[in-house]
């Protein structure tokens, strides 16, 4: 008997996960809208080629069944030509709307980088009662980069809207 192989051509490959992706989305958003937990996300933005980006957003969640911290991606959605803050803030809205996760919204961690403040306080103007300056975490490996480059070059006053934005958060929390 002969042996069949199953060849498949670059465009099938990203059929393929596209449905599967499609088939365990509707168990993750149950997942989710039963969590134990608010849903917390991991957003990365990244270019691939000039004008084009991704969006990975990862969401973390108490599972009700097993009652462990889970992990899994939402989303990853393809940016063309320019995205700002502003774009990344109108696709997350759109993906949580889909998911009926308004109510649902945690903390978000991020890098670093201004637009990402922007995308948090453009998603406070859509959500009631959002709080872009508490619900935003730092990421830890930016963060360490930043403590490094203060050893190696000396510390100096960070300026700019992150600096606000982080001096703000600590006085809401103290």
């Amino acid at each position: 008997m002969a042996k069949e192989t199953l060849k498949l051509a670059r465009k099938d490959v990203l059929n393929l996960i596209e449905l599967t992706y499609i088939l365990y989305r509707e168990e993750l958003i149950k997942k989710l809208k039963n969590s134990l937990s608010l849903v917390h996300f991991s957003i990365d933005m990244w270019t691939l080629l000039a004008n084009t980006g991704f969006q990975a957003i990862i969401v973390h969640w108490v599972d009700a069944e097993t009652r462990c911290a889970e992990t899994a991606l939402l989303s990853l959605k393809e940016f063309k030509g320019a995205y700002g803050g502003e774009e990344q803030a109108e696709v997350f809205l759109q993906v949580i709307r889909e998911a009926s996760l308004e109510d649902k919204l945690g903390f978000f961690t991020s890098d670093n980088h201004g637009s990402n403040n922007v995308m948090l306080r453009y998603i406070a103007e859509e959500i009631e009662n959002f709080n872009p300056v508490l619900r935003r975490v730092r990421c830890f490996g930016h963060n360490l980069n930043r403590v490094a480059q203060a050893f190696l070059f000396g510390s100096t006053a960070k300026q700019g809207e992150g600096q606000q934005d982080e001096d703000k958060a600590i006085k809401i929390a103290i």
